[in-house]
C-alpha cells in the first residue's frame, strides 16, 4: 500500500534524488551523449511511486531550464522524461524487476532512438527539412548515446537495484515484495539467484 503523504523524509529524498540527477548531468556534460540521467530515471521509476518520480522529472526539467535557458531540447525534455518514467513504471516495471537485462535493453534502444524521438520537436521549431538535417547531423551522437547507456546499465543496474530495494520501501510504501533475478554474477559462474525482501509495517508506523 502506497502512502501519498508528503512527509519530511520524502520531500528530502525527492530533492536529493533530483539534485543527484542534475549534478551528474552537469558533471558529465563535457562528454558527448554520455549521461546517467536515463539510468537514474529508470531506477527511480522502478522503485519510487509514480507521483514521486514524476515530481523528480518535473523538478529536473525546471533546473535545466533555469540553468541553460529556453531551447528546443528543453521542450523535448519536458515531454520525454515524464513519458519515459510513466512507461517504465506502468508497463515495464515487472519485467525489469524479474529480468534486469530488459532494463539494459530499454536504455540502449532509448539512447539509439533519442534523436529520432526528438524530430517531432525539431519539426515544430525548424520545419521538416530542418528536423531532418538535425537528425542526420546527430546520428553519430545517438550511436554513442546507445552504447554508453548499454555500458552504464550493465555496470550499475544490479548493484543499484539491490540498494534501492533495501531502502526505498522504508520511505514510500507500507508493503513491498520485490524480486530481482541475477544470472552469472558470482565469480563469473553461470549461477542463478533470486533476492527477495518483504517489508510490512502499520500505517501509523509509516507516517513519519
Amino acid at each position: 500500500m502506497i502512502n501519498y503523504k508528503f512527509t519530511t523524509i520524502r520531500i528530502v529524498f525527492i530533492a536529493i534524488y533530483t539534485a543527484l540527477i542534475y549534478s551528474l548531468q552537469v558533471a558529465l556534460s563535457f562528454l558527448p551523449n554520455v549521461e546517467l540521467v536515463t539510468f537514474l530515471f529508470l531506477i527511480g521509476a522502478l522503485f519510487m511511486p509514480l507521483w514521486a518520480i514524476l515530481t523528480v522529472a518535473i523538478c529536473f526539467n525546471v533546473l535545466e531550464f533555469v540553468t541553460y535557458g529556453f531551447g528546443d531540447w528543453v521542450v523535448f525534455y519536458m515531454i520525454i522524461w515524464p513519458i519515459f518514467v510513466l512507461l517504465i513504471n506502468l508497463v515495464f516495471k515487472k519485467a525489469i524487476l524479474k529480468h534486469w537485462w530488459i532494463g539494459v535493453i530499454i536504455m540502449t534502444v532509448f539512447g539509439f532512438a533519442f534523436g529520432t524521438l526528438n524530430t517531432g520537436v525539431w519539426m515544430m521549431f525548424y520545419g521538416v527539412s530542418g528536423a531532418m538535417a538535425y537528425w542526420i547531423a546527430g546520428f553519430s551522437f545517438d550511436l554513442i548515446h546507445g552504447v554508453a547507456n548499454m555500458l552504464i546499465g550493465v555496470a550499475l543496474i544490479i548493484p543499484v537495484m539491490k540498494v534501492m530495494k533495501s531502502y526505498i520501501p522504508k520511505i514510500f510504501v507500507n508493503k513491498t515484495n520485490i524480486k530481482i533475478e541475477t544470472k552469472g554474477l558470482e565469480d563469473g559462474k553461470p549461477t542463478t539467484s533470486t533476492s527477495t525482501r518483504t517489508s510490512t509495517t502499520s500505517t501509523k508506523q509509516q507516517e513519519i
